[in-house]
């Protein structure tokens, strides 16, 4: 047989030269020049255009949808599932998790409305970051290389969880599902993970996030994934003293007055309280709305479940609920007004609405970052342990605002490119257009990334939050469950 065809390729900023075989390793490439949000294509990416408008999904379905890459490993692989959670909970040591997948999207008995969920399925891939001064460089690989971070395949959630009660062992039990209705929300961190790992799953880590944004930001070649991707559920959000204008008895329709009622659109999370934003009453989900019949300077509002009010309860819109977005499927994008939709990185929400806690992340009271050295360490904790975490050396900027500099690991071999912002002073533009939230004195935080549904262009996949504990339970506050190699 005659030998394969070898190709050599010299990485800028690296000592590095790579030779490899022309017909298995592939790198795609995106370079950084640090000052604006756009990348240039190298390597196997170079000839790929960089205007991305028909590469997804913006408003509606997209007539005129390409992109090269629904055709190249790892993004080609990346697809929605069903799973079954009886067979993944019973999973032996060393099965793939695809071994819980009863359905691909496509497939007949494939369903947005499954009791187990949406997921999506990510195959593994190899990357790296790398800096040369007046560069950085993004590589994915499709195989292996020195150096390299290995990401593992994945099975995470489409939307954030919601909390459901399951049959676990024979004992019901509260778990973290992503299907379609309310989810979870107002409560701590710290249960949302203890929910997941009731039916042995996780949540996002720093790992995961990484792997997801470095695919997105190699494939739409941008730093803003807002303006590349869309806003995402930024401007979804009103809580102004209004009150219900009615009051009602078991009734699934309230009353509020139309000239305050902008937000409230078939989706959004209504929530009805006491007090100004509060949900003692409960938290609902607007299925339709309608112009009152006999006095037209009201709205009807339809609720998903019967509610007893008066005119002392006041309502607020809190972003919006999980919805099926079939026509987004596994593609990227977003169906309907843009800053009130759900935004999709291929399949996945990436930020916006609600903050996604994320595990093995951590800040000290020196506002220094700590990191766990893998997932399962990630699991393990909901707080900092400095015993056994790496100090990365890295000190976050002490102020918010727009990232101007994000961090760059002196261990590449851990993750390429992270929330990690080291100083503001960049825009809602450039040169990421993601914004760094932190309290300097807030001591010995947790990170929370994406931004939630009253940010607007602070939202981003890099957006960091990192003034809070894992303790702590809002309405802005959910979490994403991801299956675990068994």
């Amino acid at each position: 047989m005659g030998s394969k065809a070898l190709k050599s390729i010299k990485f800028p900023g690296l000592s590095d030269t790579y030779v490899i075989n022309a017909v298995g390793v592939h790198h795609y490439t995106a370079r950084w020049d640090k000052a604006t949000a756009s990348l240039t294509r190298l390597n196997d990416a170079e000839g790929i255009t960089t205007t991305v408008t028909n590469f997804k999904h913006s408003g509606s379905v997209n007539a005129n949808y390409s992109n090269p890459f629904d055709n190249i490993y790892p993004w080609a692989g990346r697809k929605l599932c069903n799973i079954d959670i009886d067979v993944y909970y019973g999973l032996s040591s060393g099965d793939s998790i695809r071994k819980a997948v009863k359905a691909w999207e496509g497939d007949p008995d494939f369903s947005y409305d499954d009791a187990d969920g949406v997921w999506v399925y990510t195959p593994e891939f190899w990357g790296k970051s790398w800096d040369d001064g007046t560069y950085r460089y993004f590589d994915v690989t499709d195989a292996p290389l020195g150096g390299y971070v290995h990401y593992e395949e994945d099975i995470m959630g489409r939307w954030h969880g919601r909390s459901v009660s399951r049959q676990i062992d024979g004992t019901e039990k509260t778990v973290l599902i992503p299907s379609v209705g309310m989810p979870a929300k107002r409560i701590a961190m710290s249960t949302m993970h203890g929910y997941a790992k009731n039916a042995k799953m996780t949540v996002d880590d720093i790992f995961t996030l990484d792997g997801n944004i470095l695919l997105a930001i190699v494939e739409f070649a941008s730093m803003n994934l807002q303006s590349a991707i869309g806003s995402g559920v930024s401007s979804l959000y009103r809580q102004s003293s209004d009150t219900i204008q009615e009051a009602a008895t078991a009734s699934t329709v309230v009353k509020v007055l139309k000239a305050n009622a902008g937000t409230v659109i078939p989706g959004a999370i209504f929530d009805i309280g006491t007090s100004n934003g509060g949900v003692e009453v409960g938290s609902y989900i607007v299925v339709s709305t309608a112009t009152d019949a006999s006095d037209s300077t009201l709205l009807d509002v339809t609720l998903n479940e019967a509610v007893t009010v008066t005119t002392a309860h006041f309502w607020s819109v809190h972003g919006l609920s999980n919805v099926a977005d079939a026509d987004i499927g596994s593609k990227s994008g977003y169906i309907g007004p843009d800053g009130q939709s759900n935004v999709y990185y291929r399949g996945a929400v990436i930020y916006g609405n609600l903050w996604f806690y994320i595990l093995g992340a951590y800040r000290d009271s020196s506002n220094k970052v700590w990191l766990a050295h893998d997932r399962a360490e990630a699991d393990a904790a909901d707080a900092l342990n400095t015993g056994v975490h790496i100090d990365t050396g890295i000190t976050l900027a002490t102020t918010g605002g727009y990232i101007q500099t994000l961090a760059q690991l002196s261990r590449s071999d851990l993750i390429s490119i992270a929330p990690i912002c080291t100083a503001v002073g960049g825009s809602a533009s450039a040169p990421v257009g993601d914004y760094h939230y932190i309290n300097a004195t807030a001591g010995n935080t947790i990170l929370l990334c994406g931004g939630h549904a009253t940010n607007g262009t602070h939202d981003g996949p890099l957006c960091g939050y990192w003034n809070t504990a894992a303790s702590y339970a809002y309405w802005n506050i959910s979490a994403r469950p991801h299956l675990k190699s068994p």
